[in-house]
């Protein structure tokens, strides 16, 4: 068994020199993470997951960028996720979350998860909407090179990240440290 990332990339090398593989290294958030995987031969293929585009032009990828949510598959996900319908003034908040968060699916069911847990949508898109003006005062490296639509997705997707991870359980938490 490899002990060392060179020993592991030597040895994953040699399983895929001569087979025909599809690779798939999800959800990647550094250019370190992936390297180690672009070792197979000429008829290995590696698909990689980011929600960063600089990442992939790092490592040489070909870009294809997945289209969000429309608005109203956005709130389709959001009454799907927590089995109700969404009427009046609260279709309104829910439609103003949804946009909040980009459409973006993952943002849409860490929202529905706090919402779950107790949170209303007032006050989530309340705390959604001070956590990226709190983002944006920072200036955050990874999306100055950001257009505006996209550094906007970037700090919803963060915000919505930052505003779970804050409501855990200090053991749950800990699992992240």
């Amino acid at each position: 068994m490899p002990l060392s990332e060179e020993d592991a990339c030597a040895y994953l090398r040699s399983v895929l020199r001569d087979r025909a593989v599809l690779l798939v290294v999800d959800d990647v958030w550094a250019e370190e993470h992936v390297r180690p995987f672009l070792v197979g031969g000429p008829r290995c293929r590696v698909l990689i997951t980011t929600r960063e585009a600089y990442i992939a032009r790092a490592v040489g990828a070909r870009l294809y960028e997945l289209d969000v949510f429309s608005p109203e598959q956005a709130l389709e996900l959001l009454e799907k996720r927590l089995g109700r319908e969404f009427t009046g003034a609260e279709r309104n908040t829910a439609e103003e979350l949804a946009r909040e968060v980009g459409y973006l699916p993952l943002a849409l069911e860490l929202a529905a998860a706090q919402i779950e847990d107790g949170l209303s949508l007032e006050e989530l898109l309340e705390a959604l909407r001070k956590e990226v003006s709190r983002l944006e005062v920072l200036d955050l490296p990874e999306a100055q090179e950001l257009e505006s639509d996209q550094k906007r997705k970037h700090l919803s997707l963060r915000a919505s990240f930052n505003l779970s991870l804050r409501r855990l359980s200090p053991k749950y938490l800990n699992s992240f440290a």
